[in-house]
């Protein structure tokens, strides 16, 4: 059994991919739901397989759905079409998905004992923080655009039919940069610029923050960069393991040097958060994913990289690793009884903390994007 939930400090148990829904007592649930983990329901490929389904109806192809990082991009042209049965079955997509998405926050505020059997993992901590979670802001790339706002509707609207009027569902408002935002807030204080990152499991995006008397003011994106995995859930050799941390290294120096060349010079500690859990600047062990891997490298990942950083640039730069969804969550540090929820490849989870260590952020922060 894993010690209890640490909600500052995940590990690999706190994840809801492996979340199961059996059953909602009470409530209607739909065979092909029941049984179900939630990555099955909810992840980027549960999306895809549910538009395979009305492909014909939302004028799409089998090739336009062979790249799922496209899906909610055509989902959001199909909301927009001309032809009202394409808008008609695209909502009836996000219908779908929204009310899959009431069904795991259901399963994790009630409960239920047929729910809690299956997720033998988790003890009492668990779900008593989620019983007391009253608002969970929703991040991701599928969260983004008119996806997002269709599926958030139809979610509150199950929500307060099964008797939740009150509970607060939010889209964030820059749902797929929280990451960078919380490393943002991350860096320690005392520069007005700093280099932030966000390795995940589909691209590499990038940020210039920018601070004004130690406030966050805004987020300037940088070109985001193809992570390159062919399988990201594929155990990888000695050899991969090793080209993966060089195309990190070579991430973070080409940012670094870029951002010189045009006059900034950022604080020395990048802050990135990645696609894995992770304690006391090491990735942890018994996850998935390709970063988690990471760790044979060393015993300190973060350091690691920091010392191959250092070496190249010729100046001491500091290298500091964060979960990516605790890295989100810290977009909301501050507010409490919350959690954040991010839609992507695979679902993420944090818990906003306390924001008294974190960079404040400005009423009128922006995130633009970089020529």
């Amino acid at each position: 059994m894993p010690d209890p939930l640490d909600p500052e400090h995940l590990t690999p148990a706190a994840s809801l991919n492996r979340v199961r829904v059996m059953d909602l007592p009470g409530r209607a649930l739909e065979d092909e739901v029941k049984g179900q983990f939630a990555f099955d329901l909810l992840s980027t490929g549960a999306l895809v397989d549910l538009m395979r389904r009305d492909a014909a109806r939302l004028g799409l192809t089998t090739g336009d759905l062979a790249d799922g990082s496209q899906a909610s991009h055509l989902l959001d042209r199909a909301f927009a079409a001309d032809d009202p049965t394409i808008r008609a079955a695209a909502d009836a997509v996000a219908a779908r998905y929204g009310r899959r998405l009431a069904y795991l926050i259901l399963t994790l505020k009630r409960g239920d004992p047929v729910n809690r059997q299956a997720r033998a993992d988790w003890d009492d901590s668990y779900w008593e923080q989620w019983a007391g979670v009253e608002q969970i802001w929703l991040g991701g790339g599928l969260a983004s655009g008119q996806l997002g706002a269709r599926f958030h509707h139809w979610a509150a609207e199950y929500l307060r039919a099964a008797g939740l009027p009150a509970f607060g569902l939010h889209i964030a408002a820059y749902p797929a940069v929280l990451p960078l935002i919380g490393a943002a807030r991350s860096v320690p204080a005392g520069d007005p610029a700093a280099l932030v990152f966000d390795f995940g499991q589909t691209a590499v995006k990038r940020a210039r923050a920018v601070y004004q008397d130690g406030t966050l003011t805004a987020l300037h994106l940088l070109p985001a960069i193809p992570a390159g995995f062919d399988n990201a859930g594929a155990e990888l050799s000695g050899a991969k393991v090793a080209a993966l941390a060089e195309r990190v290294v070579a991430v973070l120096v080409a940012t670094w040097g870029a951002a010189q060349e045009h006059g900034v010079t950022p604080a020395p500690v990048l802050v990135a958060s990645i696609a894995a859990y992770v304690r006391d600047n090491q990735p942890l062990l018994r996850q998935g994913g390709p970063y988690s891997q990471l760790h044979i490298l060393s015993a300190s990942l973060g350091a690691w990289f920091a010392e191959q950083v250092s070496k190249r640039l010729g100046q001491e730069i500091g290298v500091a690793l964060l979960h990516d969804g605790t890295a989100a969550a810290r977009a909301y540090a501050g507010e409490p009884r919350s959690a954040v929820i991010m839609l992507g490849t695979a679902l993420g989870i944090g818990f906003p903390p306390a924001a008294t260590a974190l960079r404040p952020v400005a009423p009128g922060f922006r995130v633009v994007d970089d020529p």
